[in-house]
């Protein structure tokens, strides 16, 4: 499914430091399908959720190790509202599989350390497409 530029990312992460590799993947990621990002960020679960509740992302982006409200258990907020029930969702760090991690309604994990490309994979996996992905 491909979104009109720009698309819109919420990245949730207590880091600093994550928050600007993940920036930095995700402008990569859509600079190599000629394709642009706006990016909000947020620290934890709680505030995705808020802001998730006010505005349209095309996609989010979770820390694994989320503080107070677990990417999984964000993952099945989102998934339980019927709104953002098809909302997609790519957890990243850690070091294990999906499987292992049992990531709940179609998320992706992109494991650390991961790469433009790598995200750009788990973003497709989690069913979002840049304008201009092949």
């Amino acid at each position: 499914m491909a979104i009109p530029e720009p698309a819109r990312a919420l990245v949730v992460a207590p880091s600093e430091a994550l928050r600007v590799l993940v920036g930095d993947a995700l402008r990569g990621a859509a600079a190599s399908c000629r394709s642009t990002v706006e990016i909000t960020e947020v620290v934890d679960g709680f505030l995705a959720l808020a802001r998730i509740g006010r505005e349209k992302f095309d996609f989010v982006i979770a820390d694994v190790d989320l503080p107070v409200l677990p990417a999984d258990e964000l993952i099945r907020y989102l998934r339980a509202r019927p709104e953002q029930a098809s909302l997609p969702v790519v957890a990243v760090g850690g070091d294990a599989s999906e499987r292992e991690y049992r990531l709940p309604g179609g998320a992706a994990l992109a494991p650390s350390p991961f790469t433009p490309e790598a995200l750009r994979a788990a973003l497709v996996r989690a069913g979002f497409r840049f304008d201009g992905d092949s």
